[in-house]
């Protein structure tokens, strides 16, 4: 809510869309178009193997976000690992829940600038909290590994 506070004070109109409206605006971007591809991390499921989410194998450098259309206020990215016993890289996100993940922005689709980065995690999500910024596309970078990675559900907040 400070992020409306703070645009309405210098006479900005502001629309906020909900976790389901940003869900389903736009389209999925990204190269983790393996088993269950991109549209499989955007289908409001948080269960499932690795084989239902969206993969990259090397995940070294996977990247999967959203292009929304038209410029979006985000100040939260939460991400699923998909179901699984740790074997195989059955329960992974990319680089095995260790590495770096960035959330990045864009207007264009090609220039990207880091909005925040932090540490990789086992648990089975992670939500990537942030001061709230407007673009169109976003996206999470993913420093990943040999291995493959998987993004079982990926969630855009306001």
């Amino acid at each position: 809510m400070a992020i409306m506070q703070i645009l309405a004070a210098i006479g900005q109109a502001v629309v906020l869309e909900s976790t389901e409206t940003l869900r389903t605006q736009g389209s999925a971007i990204g190269d983790m178009t393996k088993n269950g591809g991109l549209a499989a991390a955007f289908d409001n499921s948080t269960s499932g193997d690795y084989t239902q989410g969206a993969r990259k194998d090397p995940s070294t450098d996977a990247n999967i976000g959203r292009n929304f259309g038209e410029n979006e206020w985000i100040e939260s990215v939460k991400l699923f690992r998909p179901d699984g016993n740790g074997t195989s890289g059955s329960n992974c996100f990319p680089g095995s829940g260790g590495g770096t993940y960035k959330i990045q922005k864009s207007s264009n689709g090609s220039s990207w600038t880091d909005v925040t980065s932090v540490s990789g995690t086992t648990d089975k999500s992670i939500t990537i909290t942030f001061t709230a910024a407007n673009a169109q596309y976003w996206r999470v970078l993913f420093s990943g590994d040999s291995a493959g990675g998987t993004v079982q559900e990926m969630q855009f907040n306001v």
